[in-house]
């Protein structure tokens, strides 16, 4: 959603991925498999409901950062701070919450309206044409300034949660919008199924959930019988400082006896920080 007419700062980026690459300590090597190149392991975390102009649409600009490196960082492409603002408004300061923007595949594609992308107000409402800046959300900005931002990331499928990370598992979804299941996703179509052929450790961790999988592993047939993968995040932190950390994690806020950790609106945004600082 860049360079066009309107901008919905929800619409499009349904969900903000942070990938964490690790280079494996020393003491480490002699117990880990050789790879192609010096990263040993992969974290993966997905947040909720927000797109990049809603997080980083005005970024590095507007940054109330006391140590910000503003001035020398790259521009990433299409800054809400265009021709677009007038359109728009910031989340003032001192609130770190917004309403939920309408969801769904229809009316995600009446935002997108055939490639226009003018039709927000129609589809998500209003209430979707806002953006946070540095004052709300001071880790994620922090942590643009130190590491990558990838500032083309567009979401895998126009519709809400449900696709969108069965995408990210599994390259398609048998579902269009948040229902199911069934249909299921075999195992063996599944990125976990690939990495289990080749040997490859992986493990997927959230703060807690209450069902046989957390969300939303439930869609996959057969993950019942690798249970043995899935832990908390109290067990992905002890791993850290060990020699049994996968090569590949998930540490998700869905699927927990917790939502607030996710940042999906109207969450409190800090919540959510406060979480993937930890």
């Amino acid at each position: 959603m860049h360079g066009l007419a309107s901008v919905s700062p929800f619409a499009g980026i349904f969900v903000l991925a942070l990938v964490f690459l690790t280079l494996a300590a020393p003491a480490l090597g002699s117990l880990l498999r050789d790879t192609r190149t010096p990263i040993h392991h992969v974290v993966i975390i997905m947040m909720e409901n927000h797109s990049f102009d809603n997080i980083f649409g005005v970024y590095p600009e507007v940054n109330s950062s006391a140590n910000s490196v503003a001035s020398q960082l790259t521009r990433p492409v299409n800054l809400v701070g265009t021709r677009l603002l007038s359109d728009l408004s910031a989340v003032p300061a001192g609130s770190y919450s917004t309403p939920n923007p309408l969801e769904g595949y229809l009316a995600y594609h009446a935002d997108w309206n055939h490639g226009k992308m003018n039709g927000f107000i129609y589809g998500s409402g209003a209430q979707s044409m806002t953006y946070f800046t540095s004052t709300q959300l001071s880790l994620e900005w922090s942590l643009a300034e130190e590491y990558g931002l990838g500032d083309m990331y567009f979401s895998s499928y126009l519709s809400e949660t449900a696709p969108n990370r069965l995408m990210s598992i599994a390259g398609f979804t048998p579902v269009e919008n948040d229902y199911g299941p069934p249909p299921y996703i075999p195992y063996q179509e599944t990125i976990f199924g690939e990495l289990s052929s080749y040997g490859v450790t992986w493990g997927y961790y959230t703060p807690g959930y209450t069902r046989g999988v957390p969300y939303p592993l439930e869609y996959i047939s057969g993950m019942a019988k690798h249970t043995g993968h899935l832990g908390r995040i109290g067990t992905f932190e002890s791993l850290l400082s060990t020699t049994g950390l996968p090569a590949v994690s998930w540490v998700m806020p869905l699927g927990s006896t917790s939502t607030d950790y996710s940042q999906h609106p109207p969450q409190n945004v800090t919540v959510g920080e406060l979480w993937l600082l930890g």
